[in-house]
């Protein structure tokens, strides 16, 4: 019987260099740093973390992943490069040697937990894919797509040895040297419901200067990789006033930041629908987009504590501490 042609040639199988086991929300995923820089999630982890059988054999799990993306009904919310991630799976070589493991970028199964969760929300799944929606919401409260690289490489131990140049090449995915034209992209259903949870009346004009301190804490902090709004602050730097010469958002590339941004806000915005207070809201995003570091962008918060803050009847929202 002929043996089958392999799927990558010998030659461009890569290596891994750094791995780890994530654990996610009680989901372990293996994760690796490739000798490309590549920050890649095994076939069988991400097969699993969705609760998704491989198929009918053992060398089916990619097939069985790119037939569920390729689904009519999931088409509206998968994007080209889910798709492109989910058909070309990568190869590479265990760290100690061994067989090659099938896998995808770091980021296809954030992408992946994007689609099913919106299409949830449609209703357009099927009934018997009711746990993969669940699973994908599991995996998405443990990271986002921006934290992703992040935690694979403080798993792996890769941020000590990575680049500086990496750092930077990072940094250009997000921000622009120069700004864009102005485009809104902050409407009423961000600013209302945090009218709401601080217990203050909208008003006309300009918002309070307390949301521009959120908005930096609740968004550009969660959205953004480390030092990347330290750069921002550089490229776009408030006057004596506190005032900038454009919005932030205007710095954010239109393929990769924006399109975070974007994402960002939608899941944003489920989360000020279950707040009641400012409390319970900073507790869903600590939980939901952790922070990378240790960072104080606003000291009149107290830290989270462990479960959300529980109102008591008759309660109206309050303020933060």
């Amino acid at each position: 019987m002929p043996r089958c042609k392999p799927a990558v040639p010998p030659s461009r199988v890569l290596k891994a260099e750094y791995d780890a086991v994530l654990n996610i929300g009680g989901v372990e995923l293996p994760c690796y740093v490739l000798n490309n820089g590549v920050r890649a999630l095994s076939q069988a982890g991400v097969l699993a973390a969705l609760g998704m059988s491989r198929g009918s054999s053992s060398s089916s799990g990619g097939d069985r992943l790119a037939r569920f993306v390729a689904l009519e009904r999931l088409k509206p919310f998968v994007s080209e490069g889910l798709t492109a991630g989910t058909t070309s799976p990568l190869l590479f070589h265990p760290k100690g040697g061994g067989p090659a493991i099938k896998g995808y970028e770091a980021t296809v199964l954030a992408d992946l937990c994007d689609a099913i969760m919106r299409a949830d929300i449609e209703g357009v799944l099927q009934k018997q894919q009711a746990h993969i929606a669940r699973q994908a919401r599991v995996v998405a409260l443990g990271f986002m797509k921006l934290g992703i690289i992040g935690l694979v490489d403080e798993a792996t131990g890769y941020q000590q040895q990575r680049a500086p140049d990496a750092l930077q090449a990072l940094l250009d995915r997000f921000l622009r040297e120069e700004p864009s034209t102005w485009e809104k992209r902050f409407f009423s259903d961000f600013y209302e419901p945090l009218y709401r949870v601080c217990g203050m009346q909208p008003r006309g004009g300009n918002h309070p200067r307390l949301f521009a301190s959120m908005t930096r804490f609740l968004v550009y902090r969660r959205i953004l990789p480390p030092g990347a709004l330290e750069v921002l602050d550089e490229r776009n730097p408030a006057d004596e006033r506190g005032q900038r010469r454009v919005r932030h958002h205007q710095f954010l590339t239109a393929e990769i930041g924006v399109g975070a941004l974007r994402e960002h806000l939608a899941e944003l915005r489920a989360l000020m629908r279950l707040a009641g207070s400012l409390d319970e809201l900073i507790w869903y995003v600590d939980r939901a987009f952790p922070l990378a570091g240790k960072t104080k962008e606003l000291p009149f918060f107290q830290p989270p504590v462990a479960e959300p803050p529980r109102r008591r009847a008759g309660d109206s929202p309050t303020t933060s501490r």
